[in-house]
């Protein structure tokens, strides 16, 4: 039985009017939300209880920005199409650790996020002509591993990759592609980063939640799926690809969530105004803002999201 959540319990928790609001982490150590602004590529930091958000600005547009394991002063960040290292407060390029698609050097990167062991899991999409129209099939996903310094393809023949997460024993990954609209189920080694047995989990066509997009899973492994063009975020069920519940927001664009503030119970939620007109910010005007959600669906709770691990490499 699928259960929805009206606008009442819907919160508005930074409104900046992002061009394309994406990647949404929340830091337990910092108690902020980190957040990126593709394409006006800036990584921004608001703090859970005074709201208060401060932005660094990144040479290209920004895919994701994940705290990096021991250090309060650096973060791993997906700039263009290349993997970096970068200061924490003023975003500076400390070290470029891989570069991607480098076939396709009109591709960026997109979303990322790390696995347990805190590898970075990270894709592309493809050259966009306009506003949500890529070039079909150039995008991967990757893996990149910082520990052993290699950047390795798993998944080819992507449109837009998008959301990534793993079930509660790491057994499971799922994968989300915005171009074909569905979501992928993996069989996962978590020791080696192997995918197998790859699978369609659920084909988002005439859902009514519009086009998966970013994604997490909550301590139960429930699926929550943000649908771009479907003001909603979904939650499945990973066993069976059911639709379980959906939670309405103010905004048509929904791009990613997460789940972060006290005792991980509140899901973050991004929004996007790209390619809006006037009539849609008109009746969407809340288009860009971060919203918060403080009783999520089935009293779902999120476990803390892996930082970046990284070894730094030695010099022979």
């Amino acid at each position: 039985m699928s259960a929805s959540v009206g606008g009442s319990a819907v919160e508005v928790f930074c409104n900046r009017q992002a061009i394309l609001a994406e990647g949404p982490f929340y830091d337990g150590i910092t108690n902020e939300l980190i957040w990126v602004d593709i394409l006006n590529n800036t990584v921004n930091f608001t703090n859970v209880d005074s709201k208060h958000t401060r932005s660094i600005s990144l040479p290209e547009n920004v895919g994701s920005a994940i705290p990096m394991e021991g250090s309060a002063s650096q973060m791993v960040a997906l700039v263009g199409r290349k993997v970096c290292i970068v200061d924490r407060q003023t975003g500076e390029t400390q070290h470029q650790l891989a570069l991607a698609d480098q076939d396709y050097s009109k591709n960026r990167m997109n979303d990322g996020k790390c696995d347990a062991r805190g590898r970075l899991w990270c894709g592309t999409m493809g050259y966009e002509k306009s506003p949500g129209e890529p070039v079909s099939s150039e995008g991967s996903l990757y893996c990149y591993d910082g520990v052993t310094h290699t950047l390795t393809r798993k998944v080819t023949d992507v449109c837009v990759s998008n959301g990534m997460a793993w079930s509660p024993g790491n057994t499971k990954m799922y994968y989300i592609d915005s171009g074909p609209r569905k979501l992928w189920s993996f069989d996962f080694d978590d020791a080696s980063g192997c995918l197998t047995n790859r699978q369609i989990l659920v084909d988002f066509h005439d859902k009514g939640v519009g086009i998966p997009d970013g994604m997490c899973t909550d301590s139960e492994g429930r699926l929550w799926v943000a649908g771009f063009f479907g003001a909603a975020v979904s939650c499945w069920d990973p066993a069976t690809g059911e639709l379980l519940a959906k939670i309405e927001f103010p905004a048509r664009r929904t791009t990613s969530c997460c789940f972060g503030g006290p005792d991980f119970g509140w899901m973050f939620v991004t929004t996007a105004r790209v390619g809006a007109g006037e009539e849609e910010l008109s009746e969407f005007p809340l288009s860009g803002a971060v919203f918060v959600v403080r009783e999520v669906p089935f009293g779902a709770k999120g476990v803390p999201p892996s930082p970046f691990k990284w070894a730094v490499k030695s010099m022979v």
